[in-house]
Parts: structure tokens; sequence; C-alpha cells
């Protein structure tokens, strides 16, 4: 048995040389050669925290970039996930596409990402021309239709537009007559069959949970390369509280100092996907840096984290790490694998 330590984030006592230890990069983003892998955490702790990451996996720009990655890099990927499955009670991300009546409508969108599909639905625009989407089913009953409605806690006027297969027609006009008490007035747009192309946006939304897994992602990271300071210092309470246990992202994310600006010149993409991670620290500050799936689509946000602001009397020397997580060009056997490498940081 190796020298037992203390969790950073509870009083328990592990073994570093025991277990996988964290994944700093969430596993179901891929398995990398020579993976970083941060040690200092008990497995509830570890658990606890990668409830969170299920929301970074599942409903952020995320779940898009990866599906970007794996289509681009392999025909053969299996995909077994849906776009129908939120985390810690968010949606899933939403495609929206454009409408000449409704303005947008809500889709569903094909797993291969190359089609989308309108379900049977109500738009309803509110007053300051905020939209608000409704699924509707040949089964719902009136009362389904009104409280999924009143729980949107529109006030005011509304216009609201159907659109629906024809096939439930008069089933609908019923449900939408018991429900508000009004009839419908037809009016029919009728696109050709076939395939068409029409613009569409993608909408995400997250809570804390989402910045909860950034914010673990850059400590962990930060933690693995400084000999300096050690987790369980005074100086990081306040962002083990906020990963552990959420609340106020402000003073993790916004007005956090931005010290890495590396781009590729203008007009130039990587020709490899990767996930870069990078951490500055001196006398002053603390500041981790998360790109994930950075690639030949161009680039995703990318998130500066004020990991703590150390007061010490001594001027210590500025230090910094960057390492990138890089994918391999061809996934083999619906494996997303890759390796991890150290980069040479400029300023």
């Amino acid at each position: 048995m190796g020298n037992l330590v203390r969790c950073i984030y509870c009083p328990t006592m592990i073994d570093p040389t025991q277990g996988a230890g964290d994944h700093i990069i969430p596993r179901a983003f891929g398995v990398f050669r020579k993976d970083l892998r941060f040690r200092q955490i008990c497995r509830t702790c570890n658990n606890r925290i990668g409830s969170s990451e299920e929301q970074l996996i599942r409903c952020g720009p995320e779940k898009l970039l990866r599906y970007l990655m794996v289509s681009s890099s392999s025909k053969t990927h299996a995909r077994t996930e849906t776009w129908s499955v939120g985390a810690r009670g968010m949606p899933p991300p939403k495609v929206h596409i454009r409408n000449a009546e409704a303005g947008e409508l809500l889709a569903e969108m094909h797993p291969e990402l190359n089609a989308a599909t309108t379900p049977d639905q109500l738009t309803i625009i509110d007053e300051q021309e905020g939209r608000h989407h409704i699924q509707l089913f040949p089964q719902m009953s009136p009362q389904s239709l009104r409280s999924k409605f009143e729980a949107l806690h529109i006030h005011g006027t509304v216009s609201i537009f159907c659109n629906w297969s024809m096939t439930h027609d008069d089933k609908y006009m019923r449900l939408v007559k018991e429900a508000f008490g009004k009839e419908v007035s037809r009016s029919y747009v009728c696109n050709p069959v076939g395939v068409h192309q029409v613009p569409f946006r993608f909408t995400f939304k997250v809570d804390d949970n989402y910045f909860r897994a950034i914010a673990k992602i850059a400590f962990h990271y930060y933690l693995t390369q400084t000999s300096l300071r050690k987790g369980t210092d005074e100086c990081f309470v306040q962002i083990r509280e906020f990963i552990l246990n959420g609340g106020d992202i402000s003073p993790f994310f916004q007005g956090v100092p931005e010290v890495f600006h590396n781009e590729p010149p203008s007009g130039m993409a990587p020709s490899q996907w990767a996930h870069i991670l990078a951490a500055d620290e001196d006398s002053s500050q603390v500041v981790g840096f998360v790109r994930l799936f950075y690639g030949p689509h161009g680039k995703p946000n990318d998130y500066h984290v004020l990991l703590a602001r150390p007061s010490f009397r001594l001027i210590l020397p500025r230090s910094a790490w960057a390492h990138a997580y890089t994918y391999d060009r061809t996934m083999r056997s619906g494996k997303v694998t890759g390796q991890v490498e150290r980069l040479t940081i400029r300023r």
C-alpha cells in the first residue's frame, strides 16, 4: 500500500496508487494514449462530480461537436446515442428550422446529422417575439395540452401556429379547440414532396452543472502539472466548493483574465480534432484554460477558469503548461482513440 493522502474534497484518506483516478477529459469523449489522471480524489467525490459531467456530454455544444468529429473521422462508427436524452434537468440540444409562417419550427435530428424532420407541434409566439414549442401526439388529451401551455408561463396576447401531419388533422383540430376553446383557422402551406435544404440552428440549455464540469477539467489538469500548490490549499476553497456543490458561476468564469491566445493563421483550421488544456500560475492568480473539440469545423468556446487568487508576500515565478488530447485521423472499430501531447506555449 502506498502513502495515504486526503481527498481534496472531503476527509476521506485514499491510496493514490490504487484505482484509475479521475479521467480529466470525460471518458465518454474517448480513449487517449498517455492520458492524464488526477488521483487525489476519493471514489465517492469522483462519482458525485461525474454526475455533472453528464450535462457537458449530453446538453452542451460538445455533444454536437463530438458527432461532427466522429462523422468526419469514421464512416463505420456506430452512433448508439440519441438526441432525445438530456441530463441533470436540462434538455438535449435542440434544432430549429426556418418556417415561412411560424418563423421557426422545432425539429428532430436524424442520428447521422444529415437530415431533420419536424414533429407535429404548436409554435407559440409571445408579445416579445419569443417562440415556444409544444409537441403534439395523437393520443394527447386537451388537459395535457393546456397544462403544457400553462407551464410556459406566458402572459398577454399570443399567436399560435399549427404544424402537423394531415393524417391526424381532424384529431388535432378537435384537440386545440377543446384545449383553448378556439377554432383553428386553416391555412396550408404545402412543400413539394421530397428532401429540402432549409436554414437551421441549434440551441443549448445548461445550468451550473455544465460549468462545474468545465471547472473540474481545468482544476484537475492544473493540479497534475504544478509542484507549487496542492489541491487542499486554502486558496482553492471556493473552486472546490463550486465543483462539488455548484452555485454562482460568475466568480470563476466572468471577468477572468485571458492568458492564452494561441491561434492558427487566419483562414486556417486544424486538420485533426483535439481538446486543448492549459494552466497558468503566479503569485496573484491561477487560471485554467479549456477548449473542447477544436478541429476542422472551426473553434468552439474557450473557457478561462479562475481557480484561485492566492496572496503571497514572496514574488513567485510565473509558470504555465499546456497539453493537447489529439484524436487519431481514423476511428477504428467504433472506438474513439487518440494521444496526449505536451504543447509549447507562446506568449
